[in-house]
């Protein structure tokens, strides 16, 4: 199972996977728990997000893990998602940078340079 991001809001997913914390409807910041029983853990919430959204759209041999061969896709952050407290991730973890096919498309900082 994978899930689809709404334009830019990567983290609403991720935070509502984690907590089942949903959003009631879209015109309303509300939350309410849905089968908190559900919940899943960051590193499955992240496999989902990457792994295996590459092997639901058939990509695996060319993206979804860092490895000799495949494009060198992954963000830095500027906070470490497996510890920062869950309300921090709907509150969307800064990305300090973005590096697309090995090449860097977005330095908040300009740490490339």
């Amino acid at each position: 199972m994978t899930f689809e991001a709404s334009g830019s809001d990567f983290w609403s997913p991720i935070y509502d996977l984690v907590t089942r914390n949903i959003q009631v409807n879209r015109d309303s910041s509300e939350r309410k728990p849905l089968l908190p029983e559900e919940a899943i853990d960051r590193v499955t919430a992240l496999k989902m997000t990457t792994t295996w959204g590459a092997e639901y759209v058939m990509g695996e041999d060319t993206i979804g893990t860092l490895e000799p061969g495949k494009y060198a896709d992954f963000v830095v952050l500027g906070k470490d998602y497996f510890t920062m407290p869950v309300e921090e991730i709907l509150e969307s973890v800064p990305v300090v940078m973005t590096v697309l096919n090995g090449q860097t498309v977005y330095d908040r900082y300009r740490l490339a340079n």
